[in-house]
Protein backbone atom coordinates (compact mmCIF):
# COMPACT_ATOMS: atom_id res chain seq x y z
CA UNK A 1 0.00 0.00 0.00
CA UNK A 2 1.31 3.05 -0.84
CA UNK A 3 1.08 6.36 1.48
CA UNK A 4 2.14 9.32 1.10
CA UNK A 5 5.02 8.97 -1.49
CA UNK A 6 5.92 5.65 0.91
CA UNK A 7 5.66 2.26 -0.73
CA UNK A 8 4.46 0.64 1.96
CA UNK A 9 3.28 1.09 5.75
CA UNK A 10 6.59 -1.07 6.83
CA UNK A 11 8.63 1.48 5.31
CA UNK A 12 6.85 4.24 7.55
CA UNK A 13 7.84 1.96 10.60
CA UNK A 14 11.52 1.65 9.93
CA UNK A 15 11.75 5.58 9.51
CA UNK A 16 10.12 6.10 12.67
CA UNK A 17 12.00 3.88 14.97
CA UNK A 18 15.56 5.39 13.06
CA UNK A 19 13.78 9.10 14.16
CA UNK A 20 12.73 7.25 17.35
CA UNK A 21 16.25 6.61 17.95
CA UNK A 22 17.22 10.06 16.99
CA UNK A 23 15.33 12.07 19.21
CA UNK A 24 15.81 9.76 22.08
CA UNK A 25 20.38 10.01 21.71
CA UNK A 26 19.53 13.66 19.96
CA UNK A 27 21.84 15.15 23.62
CA UNK A 28 24.26 12.62 22.12
CA UNK A 29 24.72 13.16 18.26
CA UNK A 30 25.57 16.13 16.59
CA UNK A 31 22.75 18.80 15.73
CA UNK A 32 23.04 17.87 12.23
CA UNK A 33 21.20 14.89 12.57
CA UNK A 34 18.31 15.88 14.72
CA UNK A 35 18.15 18.92 11.92
CA UNK A 36 17.81 16.07 9.54
CA UNK A 37 15.18 14.11 11.16
CA UNK A 38 13.59 17.78 11.40
CA UNK A 39 13.68 17.81 7.41
CA UNK A 40 12.22 13.87 6.83
CA UNK A 41 9.52 14.53 8.95
CA UNK A 42 9.16 18.20 7.08
CA UNK A 43 9.64 16.20 4.08
CA UNK A 44 7.07 12.87 4.74
CA UNK A 45 3.97 15.74 5.54
CA UNK A 46 4.50 18.26 2.57
CA UNK A 47 4.48 15.24 -0.10
CA UNK A 48 1.56 13.67 0.80
CA UNK A 49 0.03 13.71 -2.76
CA UNK A 50 -2.79 11.96 -3.64
CA UNK A 51 -3.15 9.64 -6.06
CA UNK A 52 -4.87 8.85 -9.13
CA UNK A 53 -6.95 6.88 -7.97
CA UNK A 54 -8.27 8.95 -4.65
CA UNK A 55 -8.43 12.04 -7.44
CA UNK A 56 -11.12 9.83 -9.39
CA UNK A 57 -12.85 8.95 -6.01
CA UNK A 58 -13.19 12.34 -4.81
CA UNK A 59 -14.49 13.73 -8.00
CA UNK A 60 -17.55 10.80 -8.86
CA UNK A 61 -19.70 12.56 -6.41
CA UNK A 62 -19.64 15.62 -8.33
CA UNK A 63 -21.19 16.83 -11.63
CA UNK A 64 -19.61 19.19 -13.33
CA UNK A 65 -21.27 20.71 -16.26
CA UNK A 66 -19.15 23.50 -18.79
CA UNK A 67 -21.76 25.34 -21.10
CA UNK A 68 -21.50 28.05 -23.56
CA UNK A 69 -23.53 29.55 -26.62
CA UNK A 70 -23.58 26.08 -28.38
CA UNK A 71 -23.52 23.09 -26.09
CA UNK A 72 -23.68 21.58 -22.66
CA UNK A 73 -21.17 18.97 -21.99
CA UNK A 74 -20.65 17.01 -18.83
CA UNK A 75 -17.49 15.82 -17.52
CA UNK A 76 -18.33 13.41 -15.70
CA UNK A 77 -20.70 11.35 -17.93
CA UNK A 78 -19.57 12.75 -21.05
CA UNK A 79 -23.59 13.93 -21.99
CA UNK A 80 -23.41 16.79 -25.03
CA UNK A 81 -26.64 18.87 -25.31
CA UNK A 82 -27.71 21.75 -27.55
CA UNK A 83 -31.30 23.60 -26.80
CA UNK A 84 -30.58 25.79 -30.01
CA UNK A 85 -29.71 22.98 -32.47
CA UNK A 86 -31.65 20.47 -30.72
CA UNK A 87 -29.06 17.76 -30.83
CA UNK A 88 -27.92 15.16 -27.89
CA UNK A 89 -24.98 13.05 -27.83
CA UNK A 90 -22.11 11.52 -25.76
CA UNK A 91 -18.72 11.06 -25.12
CA UNK A 92 -16.80 8.17 -23.45
CA UNK A 93 -13.75 9.83 -21.71
CA UNK A 94 -10.75 7.39 -21.02
CA UNK A 95 -9.35 6.88 -17.46
CA UNK A 96 -6.74 9.24 -18.40
CA UNK A 97 -9.04 12.20 -19.25
CA UNK A 98 -11.28 11.70 -15.99
CA UNK A 99 -7.80 11.69 -13.86
CA UNK A 100 -7.26 14.98 -15.82
CA UNK A 101 -10.65 16.60 -15.31
CA UNK A 102 -10.52 15.48 -11.64
CA UNK A 103 -6.95 17.05 -11.03
CA UNK A 104 -8.20 20.16 -12.63
CA UNK A 105 -11.22 20.59 -10.57
CA UNK A 106 -9.03 20.00 -7.03
CA UNK A 107 -6.06 21.33 -7.65
CA UNK A 108 -8.17 24.86 -8.92
CA UNK A 109 -10.37 24.65 -5.47
CA UNK A 110 -13.48 24.10 -7.15
CA UNK A 111 -14.35 21.75 -4.53
CA UNK A 112 -14.77 24.88 -2.05
CA UNK A 113 -17.45 27.14 -4.48
CA UNK A 114 -20.69 27.18 -2.87
CA UNK A 115 -23.87 29.55 -4.96
CA UNK A 116 -23.46 31.60 -7.95
CA UNK A 117 -20.11 33.60 -8.81
CA UNK A 118 -19.60 36.06 -11.39
CA UNK A 119 -16.33 36.50 -13.62
CA UNK A 120 -15.61 39.77 -15.13
CA UNK A 121 -12.58 42.16 -16.20
CA UNK A 122 -11.92 44.79 -13.36
CA UNK A 123 -11.15 47.52 -15.85
CA UNK A 124 -14.62 48.88 -16.03
CA UNK A 125 -15.57 48.40 -19.40
CA UNK A 126 -18.97 47.07 -20.31
CA UNK A 127 -18.98 45.40 -23.53
CA UNK A 128 -21.92 44.03 -25.52
CA UNK A 129 -23.15 41.40 -26.36
CA UNK A 130 -21.13 39.25 -23.77
CA UNK A 131 -21.50 35.98 -24.99
CA UNK A 132 -20.34 33.79 -21.60
CA UNK A 133 -19.90 30.56 -20.89
CA UNK A 134 -20.18 28.97 -17.18
CA UNK A 135 -19.58 26.26 -14.95
CA UNK A 136 -22.06 24.65 -12.97
CA UNK A 137 -21.23 22.38 -10.45
CA UNK A 138 -23.37 19.45 -8.65
CA UNK A 139 -22.54 17.67 -5.24
CA UNK A 140 -24.45 14.25 -4.82
CA UNK A 141 -26.88 15.53 -7.48
CA UNK A 142 -27.75 18.84 -5.49
CA UNK A 143 -26.86 22.22 -7.55
CA UNK A 144 -24.10 23.30 -5.44
CA UNK A 145 -22.31 26.54 -7.34
CA UNK A 146 -23.10 27.77 -11.09
CA UNK A 147 -19.83 30.03 -12.52
CA UNK A 148 -20.68 32.80 -14.83
CA UNK A 149 -17.70 33.96 -17.22
CA UNK A 150 -17.59 37.09 -19.00
CA UNK A 151 -16.76 36.15 -22.47
CA UNK A 152 -14.27 38.93 -22.47
CA UNK A 153 -12.89 37.76 -19.08
CA UNK A 154 -9.03 37.79 -19.13
CA UNK A 155 -6.86 36.43 -16.08
CA UNK A 156 -5.31 39.31 -16.08
CA UNK A 157 -7.99 41.43 -15.84
CA UNK A 158 -9.98 39.43 -13.46
CA UNK A 159 -9.74 39.42 -9.42
CA UNK A 160 -6.74 37.03 -8.62
CA UNK A 161 -9.02 34.84 -7.14
CA UNK A 162 -10.91 34.32 -9.58
CA UNK A 163 -8.08 33.01 -12.26
CA UNK A 164 -7.99 29.05 -11.15
CA UNK A 165 -11.80 28.97 -11.75
CA UNK A 166 -10.40 30.27 -16.08
CA UNK A 167 -7.92 28.28 -16.28
CA UNK A 168 -10.00 24.80 -14.57
CA UNK A 169 -12.34 25.83 -17.70
CA UNK A 170 -9.99 26.66 -20.06
CA UNK A 171 -7.74 23.66 -19.76
CA UNK A 172 -10.72 20.78 -19.32
CA UNK A 173 -11.92 22.95 -22.88
CA UNK A 174 -8.40 21.11 -23.91
CA UNK A 175 -8.69 18.29 -22.59
CA UNK A 176 -12.00 17.88 -24.84
CA UNK A 177 -10.39 19.75 -28.16
CA UNK A 178 -8.19 16.34 -28.08
CA UNK A 179 -11.06 13.92 -27.53
CA UNK A 180 -11.40 12.49 -31.51
CA UNK A 181 -15.20 11.58 -30.66
CA UNK A 182 -15.64 15.37 -29.18
CA UNK A 183 -13.68 16.69 -32.82
CA UNK A 184 -16.63 14.80 -34.38
CA UNK A 185 -19.46 16.27 -32.40
CA UNK A 186 -18.40 19.84 -32.90
CA UNK A 187 -17.94 19.43 -36.35
CA UNK A 188 -21.61 17.98 -36.49
CA UNK A 189 -22.75 21.29 -34.24
CA UNK A 190 -20.73 23.74 -37.13
CA UNK A 191 -22.66 22.16 -39.68
CA UNK A 192 -25.72 23.21 -38.88
CA UNK A 193 -27.40 26.35 -39.63
CA UNK A 194 -26.86 29.19 -36.63
CA UNK A 195 -29.21 32.24 -37.78
CA UNK A 196 -29.21 33.89 -33.97
CA UNK A 197 -28.17 37.73 -33.45
CA UNK A 198 -26.78 38.59 -30.46
CA UNK A 199 -27.76 42.42 -29.90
Amino acid sequence: MEFCGYKSVESLIVLQSILSLSFLNKSNIPIFLFCSNCFILFMLFTHCEKSNEEYLDDFKNYDVTLSNSDFDINLKNGKIESDYFKMMDSIKFSKKEKIEFAKLFFDNNLKKLNGDLVIYNNDGISIHPDIGTSIRIKYFAIDKSTVSISGFADSLKVRETHIPYLRFESKAYKILENNKEFQKIKKKIASKEDDRVYL
